[in-house]
């Protein structure tokens, strides 16, 4: 096929060539050199003196040969009309070389490039440009060169898959914390974003820091997951829902998962008791665990209590009722389910946090708030929920508040497989736009996403706004890369076409620690730079020191 290609192309330039630069350049030359006899000895002299050497050399042997007369010959080509032909000839080899390299610019710039295995490429200047627009709410994506960055300003979430330690905070966090005019949640492992940017966030509005384990030295604030939940309110049972669900975290890949369904059923029941029934100042999570370790009489009349309560629809003596109905042994299986996964709200430092609010989520809409929640590395397995009902709040707040804001409420979810799978997030996806939100998710690897939402992985990445990737260390995440980037055709040294990806899962692992794959969706990808913060002077005098840089 290729040959068959040019082959084509090179016939069509030949006969075009031999039509125009010939026939048309040596009639108008010839004309002009028999008008002027002075021009044409001038222009023949230089033949004649080529012809006689020629001859010269060659003898009478080949004009036998020809039955020529070498005199008749000589007369012709030196004197006659044949030097007005002789004279044209070296314009017109300049004119053909000039024609065939202008024809085959002309024909690869109108034809579109011939590439049987794909066309991935990586994106020219011209495409990048609409991405280096800076504004007061434009996220960056990635850096071109000294200070400059590549800028995201589209709604769809967005997404970053790189290892500890290869500098998710420092290059890409941190940087956003310190530029963007917008309310932000951040889950913030280690407390170094709070203990770096906190000061300079407070020049744009209020900052809170719920940091039980006073990771980050910083003043700590307390909130309230039920403090909003009122059983007048129509959403009240199934607010209630939506925290049981946050509580009671199902293993994917659990066959069966009817004790954690039953958990979560009974712990929605529990919530509603506890904010319809208990004093304002015992309506919380506390009071929820006191609940659930109650002694087995005890525990026993607490469901009578429920089922006999009319409030919420008559929801909570369903709950009950449900739980009572079940045999002995099953019963006690479920309740042991919900018991081990509350065994978190033990933390006597965490218990403190919950009883009371300092914070209502619903101000992220109404100025430009910061939240950042502080939780160890090495908690993060057996306090995950904590972070999981807190995400899980703001959503619900920000999505009840009417109030549209300035610009869309960042979630920025380090960490993101810590928190497990959660409907919640996977609603809020596609409807964040439209309720003013926006979620970044970090994860350590591919295998991360695939293990969290299975299938559902790929949609979930291809319907980003923005991929980045940096510092890639396994195979499963480079192959994605590697997909992500397309299939382009490449020219071997067999002068054949051959297929490979734009960016093979060996290079995706080898690019770099100071470069990134970024791909914009609907564009093409591009090797970018990361800078930590430290080394931008655009971002100096405005970050504080950490413990950990």
């Amino acid at each position: 096929m290729r040959q068959s290609f040019w082959e084509k192309r090179l016939a069509v330039t030949m006969l075009v060539s031999v039509a125009i630069y010939l026939l048309l350049p040596w009639y108008v030359l010839a004309w002009l050199s028999n008008r002027n006899h002075a021009i044409g000895e001038f222009l023949n002299e230089p033949y004649r003196v080529a012809l006689f050497n020629a001859i010269t050399v060659a003898g009478p042997r080949p004009f036998d040969w020809l039955n020529l007369d070498v005199n008749a010959f000589w007369n012709y080509w030196a004197f006659g009309q044949g030097a007005h032909i002789a004279l044209v000839l070296p314009p017109l080899a300049f004119a053909g070389l000039v024609w065939l390299v202008g024809f085959d610019l002309i024909a690869s710039l109108i034809q579109k490039p011939f590439e049987p295995y794909g066309s991935a490429r990586y994106a020219t200047a011209g495409e990048e440009r609409r991405y280096r627009k800076r504004s007061k709410t434009a996220l960056i994506a990635g850096a071109r060169s000294g200070s400059k960055f590549y800028y995201y300003d589209g709604p769809e979430h967005l997404l970053t898959v790189a290892p500890t330690r290869s500098g998710k905070g420092t290059c890409v966090i941190v940087p956003n914390l310190l530029k963007i005019d917008r309310s932000v949640v951040v889950i913030d492992p280690k407390g170094e974003n709070a203990q770096v940017t906190a000061r300079h966030r407070e020049t744009f509005g209020p900052v809170f820091v719920l940091d039980p384990f006073n990771v980050s030295g910083l003043h700590n604030c307390s909130y309230n997951p039920l403090a909003g939940l009122d059983p007048d309110d129509p959403n009240f049972v199934d607010d209630a829902a939506t925290l049981a669900a946050a509580l009671i975290v199902t293993n994917p890949h659990s066959r069966d998962q009817h004790f954690d369904d039953a958990a979560r059923a009974l712990m929605r029941g529990l919530i509603m008791l506890v904010v319809a029934a208990e004093p304002e100042e015992r309506r919380n999570l506390v009071t929820l665990r006191e609940y659930l370790t109650y002694p087995k009489e005890k525990f026993a009349n607490l469901l009578k209590i429920m089922a006999s309560t009319k409030d919420a629809d008559g929801a909570i003596a369903s709950a009950a009722n449900v739980h009572a109905g079940k045999n002995e042994r099953e019963a006690a299986a479920i309740l042991s389910t919900a018991q081990e996964q509350t065994s978190f709200l033990d933390s006597p430092q965490l218990r403190k946090t919950l009883k009371s609010s300092d914070l209502d989520f619903s101000t992220l809409k109404k100025t430009t708030a910061s939240v950042y929640i502080v939780l160890p590395q090495s908690r993060l397995e057996s306090h995950g929920r904590w972070i999981r009902l807190l995400v899980t709040r703001a959503l619900q707040d920000v999505e009840r508040t009417r109030a549209r804001p300035n610009a869309q409420i960042l979630f920025l979810l380090d960490e993101f497989a810590s928190i497990g799978d959660m409907p919640v997030i996977k609603t809020a996806v596609g409807l964040m736009a439209g309720y003013g939100l926006q979620l970044w998710a970090f994860l350590q690897n591919w295998g991360q996403l695939e293990e969290l939402y299975q299938r559902g992985a790929h949609t979930f990445a291809a319907n980003a706004g923005v991929f980045q990737a940096f510092n890639v260390n396994d195979e499963l995440t480079a192959r994605y890369v590697s997909e992500l980037s397309g299939d382009t055709t490449r020219f071997n040294t067999n002068n054949d076409f051959v297929g490979r990806k734009l960016l093979t899962p060996e290079e995706a692992m080898h690019l770099g620690n100071d470069k990134m794959f970024l791909k914009f969706k609907g564009t093409r990808p591009i090797i970018a730079h990361k800078l930590p913060y430290f080394k931008s002077r655009r971002f100096r005098g405005l970050y504080d020191t950490s413990d950990f840089h």
